[in-house]
């Protein structure tokens, strides 16, 4: 495993990212989410607590590109690609096969996508060779050259 404190983005540079604030009055559950869309948060705190947009905070963030990532830290392959971006999963889902990094199995929510991409997504892993199923909130892919069994050699 490799750690890099930097946003997943299409290029290198610097974005602005969403968060709950510390002091929040809401579950620990909420300070893990964090989105580059405000939107995203707003629609998990509104119906949860008052003034809501008051304990949204927005930082900003270094971002580093697929290509860029792997390059720095010197990986060729990937084996599992885990993604859960609050509603940008499949952006960064994207990102990886556009850059041509086909990890053997890919597990991302697609809870928060839109009908659409959720679409694009399996046309996505369709088009890339991925098999797939739909577990709980989450989207499984695995690659279907991992999954194809052969018959043993005759000896």
């Amino acid at each position: 495993m490799r750690f890099e404190g930097a946003a997943q983005a299409a290029q290198d540079g610097i974005h602005s990212l969403f968060r709950v604030t510390a002091d929040a009055p809401v579950g620990d559950w909420a300070q893990g989410i964090a989105s580059f869309n405000k939107t995203h948060l707003v629609n998990h705190l509104k119906d949860g607590i008052e003034e809501y947009e008051k304990w949204i905070e927005e930082v900003t963030v270094p971002t580093i590109s697929v290509a860029n990532l792997l390059s720095k830290h010197s990986i060729s392959e990937v084996a599992l690609l885990q993604i859960d971006t609050e509603g940008y999963d499949f952006e960064i889902l994207k990102m990886f096969l556009v850059a041509e990094v086909f990890p053997d199995i890919v597990n991302f929510e697609r809870v928060h996508l839109s009908l659409k991409d959720q679409q694009a997504s399996r046309r996505l892993l369709i088009q890339h060779d991925y098999r797939f199923i739909d577990v709980g909130i989450d989207t499984l892919a695995i690659r279907a050259s991992l999954t194809t069994s052969s018959e043993p050699e005759d000896q």
